[in-house]
């Protein structure tokens, strides 16, 4: 199990129920506990506590220990150390004292924002290395699951737009767990937020379920099944995240389907193609092609459709999926009004300016410093100097630029972040691990049989979700990514090789 066998094993079976209690504890992600130890923050995991003590039982020990790495985790090692390059460079540059913080301050932070995500994905790397372990490891994420769909359907009883005030009981509830009270018309789990729930559910607990329903496969049985827990939950989540409503969470849903869609067309091509005799192999590939494409339109037309008619039936509850409906009636009238600030008040009717000119500031700390960037953390410092005059209209913008507000700007945008702090080079190194993790995903799933398979699915799920929700998100701290990644990683390492060198044709479908 470890490389530095001097660590006896009491301390290796504390370190092993340290990680299934943290991956159990990752749908808390604003703990009131851990608020007293990272001051004034909104993301303060319960999981990052546990963290704390399996990083001083399991990592140190590890790496004193001379325990090994996968490869995989250079790429991400190298966007640290240019993290650490660009905070070095940040604090050369002529940033002032901003909101009461300064960027030294901020670039700590940011660095061990960053410190305690590396540390999840090493844990995820190294604990469980066989295919037992790794079961455990999706019985103990289903087992934190459970208690968030139950918490959230205890919630949705309540949280609706008939109901004027939230039980007081309620809120205590909450109160134990999160550090925010519940919103009255969306359901949040046990996240900080609503769409925080969405991002775990869309990034970690979704794809694992669809992906076992989809390769029929269960973590609770090594028999080939349709009807499994992975079903209910798959449901039962699907369910949940409506009630959430993130808007960019269902995006990801739905870029989620429509990969599994592109995934069954081509399974359908080849297997058509298969029919035709091996003596005319231009024939066979004329014909694949010419099918995954005319299954390629015929998806899209029905997705669109299907996106289209689930907007329509949002808009009953939902203010902003209203004037999404209404915007191409309005464009006419939006470019006579605003002439020079279309995009912007475009946005605006879809409650999703504020969005546009977070990015754009941020991004205009990316143009000034394009290689290496300002340093982590240090992106706010730009907003005063370069929000968009149409800024100014937004009431939310208005707050945040006011002085007697407290609260740091950020770029709201992971994808942004990167560019504006870290710069090309950072942003290709993170982009690299990314791509990293997915060849190791496509190679489960191509390659692979029964959970290496199925992990492989569940990494092409998850990394499609994880680049949508990029634009949502933009911290390190939360744990889903690198609990899923580092799945993916594990499973690659210790489940690939033992799958058949050629695998069957129906197999590879």
């Amino acid at each position: 199990m470890m490389a530095n066998s001097w660590v006896g094993r009491p301390i290796k079976l504390i370190a092993w129920w340290l990680w299934l209690l943290m991956l159990v504890a990752v749908p808390v992600t604003s703990f009131p506990l851990v608020r007293q130890y990272v001051g004034d923050s909104s993301v303060y995991p319960l999981s990052g506590l546990i963290l704390v003590g399996l990083a001083l039982v399991w990592l140190v020990p590890y790496v004193l220990g001379n325990g090994r790495f996968p490869g995989h985790v250079r790429p991400l090692l190298l966007f640290t150390l240019l993290s650490v390059l660009s905070a070095g460079i940040g604090l050369t540059l002529s940033l002032g004292p901003y909101k009461g913080t300064d960027p030294l301050h901020r670039e700590v932070r940011a660095l061990a924002t960053l410190g305690i995500g590396v540390c999840f994905y090493l844990c995820a790397v190294t604990l469980p290395d066989s295919e037992r372990r790794i079961r455990m490891s999706l019985w103990a994420l289903y087992l934190g699951a459970l208690l968030t769909l139950i918490w959230s359907s205890l919630q949705a009883i309540y949280v609706t737009d008939s109901v004027a005030n939230i039980p007081v009981t309620l809120n205590r509830i909450q109160r134990m767990i999160s550090v925010r009270d519940l919103l009255r018309n969306r359901v949040s789990g046990m996240a900080f937020e609503p769409s925080w729930l969405g991002d775990q559910l869309v990034i970690l607990y979704l794809p694992l379920w669809l992906g076992s329903v989809l390769n029929r496969y269960s973590a609770f049985t090594r028999r080939r099944t349709s009807l499994s827990v992975e079903l209910i939950l798959l449901l039962w989540g699907s369910g949940i995240l409506v009630m959430a409503r993130s808007r960019i969470s269902m995006l990801s849903l739905i870029v989620m389907v429509g990969l599994v869609y592109l995934l069954l067309a081509r399974g359908i091509a080849r297997r058509i193609a298969a029919r035709v005799p091996p003596d005319h192999p231009n024939a066979r590939a004329r014909r694949q092609i010419s099918v995954f494409l005319f299954a390629v339109v015929l998806g899209a037309a029905a997705i669109l459709a299907g996106g289209y008619g689930l907007v329509k039936i949002g808009a009953a509850y939902d203010w902003r999926l209203r004037r999404v409906l209404r915007a191409p009636d309005e464009i006419a009238a939006i470019r006579q009004q605003h002439p020079y600030a279309v995009a912007y008040e475009l946005a605006n009717r879809m409650a999703f300016a504020e969005r546009l000119v977070y990015w754009r500031t941020a991004f205009s700390a990316f143009e000034a410093h394009p290689v290496l960037g300002v340093g982590p953390g240090d992106a706010g410092f730009f907003f005063e100097a370069s929000v968009p005059a149409y800024g100014y209209t937004l009431t939310e913008i208005q707050a945040i630029l006011s002085p007697g507000n407290p609260n740091f700007p950020n770029p709201k945008s992971l994808w942004i972040r990167l560019l504006a702090e870290t710069g090309l080079l950072g942003f290709s190194a993170y982009l690299t691990w990314i791509l990293v993790i997915a060849g190791c995903a496509w190679s489960l799933f191509s390659r692979g049989d029964g959970l290496a398979r199925t992990l492989g699915l569940v990494g092409i799920l998850a990394i499609s979700a994880q680049l949508v929700e990029g634009f949502s998100l933009d911290t390190f701290a939360l744990p889903q990514i690198w609990m899923v990644n580092g799945l993916i990683t594990v499973a690659f390492v210790h489940l690939l090789e033992r799958a058949p060198a050629e695998p069957s044709l129906r197999s590879q479908e």
